[in-house]
């Protein structure tokens, strides 16, 4: 049972890996050398399993409370009108610390959004001369500035976040530099598609070699 687990566990990233990426199918079994009829089949296994069911959770900066801990060993936290029941052992302060960031960034340049985590968090490293991993987030767009990707990275994992307006494109900067820095404030703004250089005039990073 244990091995059929970890067989389906590894098929599935691999689909969820897959339908994120951009390539072909060619392309995706060529890079990663696998099976096409078995890569195949898990693409139909996924097709045919029930969507799982989610929460519509909206969480301002600092919204995240911790509403009561109880005797039966449950935490109820609240993330801003929605409620969640936990384990009273989770640490509330780690778990609210991984809904923020400590500063925010844009990407100047527009990027190839079929990169990945790794690519992403190379390029934080490599171009930008920062360490990917302590607690910032860096906002990427693509070359039509429809569609963003948030990359935050901390000392004990990674997020990435991808979103897409239903219309219009996401306001950018034209600085020839490589990073601009947002409050959280501004980046609230951009997400929802609006004008945040009216906020206040954004810092703007020297470029690092």
């Amino acid at each position: 049972m244990a091995m059929q687990m970890e067989r389906r566990r590894f098929w599935m990233g691999h689909v969820a890996r897959f339908h994120a990426s951009g390539l072909t199918r060619r392309q995706y079994w060529d890079r990663h050398c696998l099976a096409p009829a078995t890569l195949d089949y898990w693409r139909r296994r996924a097709r045919m399993e029930p969507a799982p069911a989610f929460v519509p959770v909206q969480a301002r900066a600092g919204s995240v409370a911790v509403v009561a801990a109880t005797a039966a060993s449950v935490l109820r936290l609240r993330l801003g009108e929605v409620d969640l029941t936990l384990p009273a052992d989770v640490d509330p302060t780690w778990l609210a610390s991984l809904l923020r960031a400590s500063r925010w960034f844009m990407a100047v340049a527009p990027v190839d959004l079929r990169c990945g985590m790794d690519r992403l968090l190379t390029m934080v490293q490599s171009a930008f001369g920062r360490d990917a991993f302590d607690g910032s987030a860096y906002v990427f767009r693509n070359r039509s500035g429809t569609r963003i990707k948030m990359l935050l990275g901390d000392a004990t994992g990674v997020w990435l976040c991808v979103r897409r307006l239903q219309s219009g494109s996401f306001v950018w900067p034209r600085e020839n530099d490589e990073l601009c820095e947002l409050s959280a404030e501004q980046f609230e703004w951009l997400c929802a598609g609006v004008d945040w250089r009216r906020l206040s005039v954004p810092k703007t990073l020297a470029k690092m070699l």
